[in-house]
């Protein structure tokens, strides 16, 4: 206590010293980032940033000691019960301490490492937004592209947003899509039957002389189907105005059912401009300028209805992961796929109902069940897999048919009469 006592006299004794003289004593501090430095903000959050997660790893490395330490106590108190297991309390805390965070100069040294993220699935559209995405591209674009799929044209189009395309007097293309996975002739016949349905559907509405316009795309021969597609769109651009013939600008938009190719065609087109010039605009939708008086809306339309299994299974749009028992869709895929095509594609046996193939099918990739039995549902998969990637063969005839309402209700007339008779 002596020894404490005359210390700080003696500290006192030398302050009082150093203030008669007039020394002032200037505290060390950190250098600090000057005002006008341009990234001070940026790197005081970094700082910071840096801090939070050191703070939370020490936090986690605490947690995992206290656990260690119960873990110890627990292993010891069963050691004098005298149960087995010598050496696992030991074991236990290597493992612990392997994932604690040592927090020495090698830390300080190297900053504090990354906290691993984990990856976040993007949420596929709410049907809110779909519906949303397809009407600011009707109200906003002079001339509407539909994509169909060239394999089942019929099943991918919708005549009830045509009809709501036609009724705001906006341009409607068709525009045959993936038409290098099926026949020549069979996607001539398709071009030319759509031709003349658009045309009797514009006499229906009273728009007589007004051509049906149908466009084919593929990937293979990406550089021609841009380039007739862009002619089509410069033929739009000479309108009539105030009776005279003038060249006018036009924004065009791509709408379609999942799974038709809408993306793919939208980044051809846009692959054009190797530099976006964007075009202001005052809604959500983002403009690309192709050419002087041709702008592309960069948004992909998609079409969202209540439809039945067989529209989805052809036009690709079945999550076989979210499926619980995928046996009804594939039976329904292979009743409408050629036998000769399937036999030829996955080189099996002949077979005489949709369960025998599958059968086969499951033998062939080795999926086999305890005892030996096919299993049925993972070939059931592996059918709608190779479907959706676009591998199997398939084509619809060129016919169109039409469900109408009109008829339904005559003959629910005719039967009511007859009952009533």
């Amino acid at each position: 206590q002596k020894k404490c006592r005359e210390g700080k006299r003696k500290k006192a004794k030398i302050s009082r010293k150093i203030k008669k003289m007039g020394i002032v004593k200037i505290a060390k501090r950190e250098p600090a980032l000057p005002n006008l430095f341009p990234y001070k903000k940026q790197v005081i959050d970094d700082m910071q940033q840096k801090e939070r997660e050191f703070e939370e790893k020490k936090r986690e490395a605490k947690l995992l000691r206290r656990k260690a330490k119960k873990e110890l106590a627990k292993q010891q108190l069963d050691k004098k019960e005298g149960k087995e297991g010598e050496g696992d309390a030991e074991n236990y805390v290597d493992e612990i301490q392997s994932k604690i965070v040592r927090w020495g100069e090698d830390s300080k040294k190297e900053g504090v490492e990354e906290v691993k993220v984990k990856k976040v699935v993007p949420k596929a559209k709410s049907v809110k937004s779909c519906r949303r995405d397809v009407k600011s591209i009707i109200e906003e674009g002079d001339v509407i592209l539909e994509v169909l799929d060239a394999r089942d044209p019929m099943g991918s189009r919708s005549l009830e947003i045509e009809q709501e395309v036609l009724n705001k007097n906006k341009t409607l293309v068709l525009v045959l899509n993936k038409t290098d996975l099926i026949p020549a002739d069979n996607a001539a016949e398709w071009v030319k039957l759509l031709k003349n349905d658009l045309e009797i559907i514009y006499k229906i509405m009273e728009k007589n002389g007004v051509e049906g316009h149908v466009v084919c795309f593929t990937q293979n021969s990406k550089e021609d189907s841009l380039a007739n597609l862009l002619n089509l769109l410069k033929k739009f651009c000479k309108g009539i105005v105030n009776g005279k013939k003038k060249k006018i600008s036009i924004k065009f938009g791509i709408i379609g059912f999942p799974n038709v190719g809408k993306k793919s065609i939208i980044k051809s087109i846009k692959e054009l401009k190797p530099t976006d010039d964007e075009v202001s605009s005052k809604t959500a939708v983002r403009e690309v300028l192709l050419t002087k008086r041709i702008t592309l809306l960069d948004l992909a339309g998609t079409f969202v209805s209540k439809e039945a299994s067989d529209s989805v299974i052809l036009r690709g749009k079945l999550d076989v992961e979210s499926l619980f028992n995928p046996l009804p869709f594939a039976e329904n895929l292979i009743s409408k796929l050629n036998d000769k095509d399937l036999i030829r594609f996955y080189r099996i046996a002949a077979f005489e109902t949709p369960k025998d193939f599958l059968a086969n099918l499951a033998k062939k990739a080795g999926k086999l069940l305890k005892g030996g039995s096919p299993d049925l549902s993972t070939a059931a998969k592996i059918l709608i897999l190779d479907w959706n990637a676009g591998k199997i063969p398939y084509h619809s005839p060129a016919v169109i048919e039409y469900e109408s309402g009109e008829e339904e209700e005559e003959e629910k007339e005719e039967e009511e009469s007859m009952e009533d008779e």
